[in-house]
């Protein structure tokens, strides 16, 4: 139950209560299981509070901050959050249906398993919040900004992207790499790809416009993620990106063979070839219609205090046999790679596959 010093001071209006919240900072409300529906609480601060269950039904939350609190399967039918203030929020099974959210600030928000049917998200700010596993029928994301976010089992028919900035959304589940792709309908094809053999089997043998990309790429090198995805995009082209968190006992190769099989063509960074080598191990021998094109960013290393010049692991001379591994593109650095990976990668890539399946 809701500790009933916080549901006085709430009674008493925004004012009081912001201004107890000022004088109070350590203190968190705990408004737990409350029945708000049909209130007015524009402009209240609700940060940190516990609305555990709370019932904020026809709720108006205008300009609301909620930032980092927790509404876990809070009922928020067609509640008012226009604007509000949502980010690190946690809507874990909350039930937003018919809710407006429009303009409102949704980064870090967790919307798992949560159902935003009917929600309106127009023009709001979703960056790196998740939606795993939550249900989207006919909901309006005009113009909102989803970069980043994780859309993992997402069920969305019938939604309104219109003006939406889909950027590196992300196909991820808990002890398994991420795959980005930067269109929602992809992600869901994607997804059901990688979680239903039937569809994978009717689509085996079809090529697409889409480019795998394969690399670890660590903070450092994120920079270089981003040049090669987004210039694959400019290309006309469909980029996903398997980015390989090394772990021990665990195999992607099924994963990866299915993404690559369905790829028109395969990029493989090699400057950091953690799992990398192993990957394409599986893959160069079975796939002779899937060109594949390595790159490696040339340079200098510290080893035991002393600097000694990157070189490509051993293991890769053993693909250079296959006809449809290309010759390693050798790059100095981002600005270089960008300038010159439509001609010196994803052409010749381009060419060698069109010639494979000749």
């Amino acid at each position: 139950m809701a500790l009933q010093k916080h549901v006085d001071i709430l009674k008493q209006g925004v004012d009081t209560w912001n201004e107890w919240r000022r004088h109070n900072t350590d203190e968190k409300p705990d408004l737990f299981d409350l029945d708000l529906s049909g209130a007015d609480l524009d402009n209240f601060n609700l940060s940190n509070s516990n609305l555990f269950c709370a019932k904020l039904r026809e709720t108006s939350l205008r300009n609301v901050d909620l930032s980092h609190a927790e509404l876990t399967k809070a009922d928020l039918f067609k509640a008012d959050l226009t604007s509000a203030n949502l980010e690190h929020a946690s809507l874990t099974y909350a039930h937003l249906f018919q809710a407006n959210c429009t303009k409102a600030n949704l980064k870090n928000a967790k919307l798992l398993i949560a159902d935003v049917s009917f929600c309106q998200f127009d023009e709001a700010d979703l960056t790196s919040a998740s939606l795993f596993c939550s249900r989207a029928f006919q909901t309006s994301f005009a113009n909102a900004n989803l970069t980043d976010c994780d859309v993992y089992g997402l069920s969305a028919w019938e939604v309104n992207l219109d003006g939406a900035i889909q950027d590196k959304l992300r196909i991820a589940k808990r002890g398994e790499p991420v795959i980005t792709v930067d269109n929602l309908e992809i992600a869901q094809f994607i997804y059901l790809l990688i979680n239903n053999k039937k569809i994978r089997d009717l689509i085996d043998t079809v090529t697409s416009k889409s480019v795998l990309i394969l690399g670890r790429f660590t903070p450092k090198r994120k920079a270089v993620l981003d040049a090669i995805f987004d210039e694959i995009r400019k290309q006309d082209k469909v980029p996903i990106l398997f980015d390989f968190e090394p772990a021990e006992n665990q195999n992607f190769t099924d994963t990866v063979t299915m993404l690559a099989r369905m790829s028109n063509f395969i990029i493989a960074d090699l400057t950091d070839p953690s799992s990398v080598l192993h990957e394409l191990a599986f893959i160069v021998p079975t796939l002779s219609t899937v060109a594949i094109k390595p790159i490696f960013e040339v340079g200098y290393e510290v080893i035991d205090g002393e600097a000694h010049k990157k070189r490509v692991y051993s293991m890769f001379n053993d693909f250079r046999n296959y006809p449809w591994v290309l010759s390693i593109y050798e790059y100095n650095n981002k600005q270089e790679l960008v300038e010159l990976l439509a001609e010196e990668v994803i052409k010749p890539a381009e060419s060698k596959s069109k010639e494979l399946r000749k």
